[in-house]
């Protein structure tokens, strides 16, 4: 009967044992799990900040260069009357030679 109560005694005791160690490993393997979790978390929310800065970055390098193309554009545009002008000039110019050469012939 001894023996008996202390075999019960025992696998009590083993149970119990047992059941602790089930009990410390699960909440190991959670905050194991839990804090990993948010390491992943926290580098993904990471690598997420740094692309949506790059997009950013990228987005304001196309308005200064949209920005950019519109005053070279305009600048060409600019360009292109001042030649038209010149041209013009120098036609009147030419025509105007030519007609006071040809008036002082003429008196002659």
């Amino acid at each position: 009967m001894i023996i008996d109560k202390r075999v019960e005694s025992l696998q009590k005791e083993l149970e119990k044992a047992v059941k602790d160690t089930e009990k410390t490993i699960t909440e190991r393997l959670t905050f194991t799990y839990k804090h990993e979790a948010g390491l992943a978390a926290k580098e993904i929310e990471g690598e997420r900040k740094l692309y949506q800065q790059k997009v950013s970055a990228l987005e304001m390098k196309i308005k200064e260069q949209e920005e950019l193309i519109k005053q070279l554009t305009q600048k060409t545009n600019e360009a292109g009357l001042q030649v038209q002008n010149i041209a013009i000039k120098a036609i009147e110019g030419a025509s105007q030679q030519r007609l006071t050469i040809e008036r002082e012939k003429i008196k002659e």
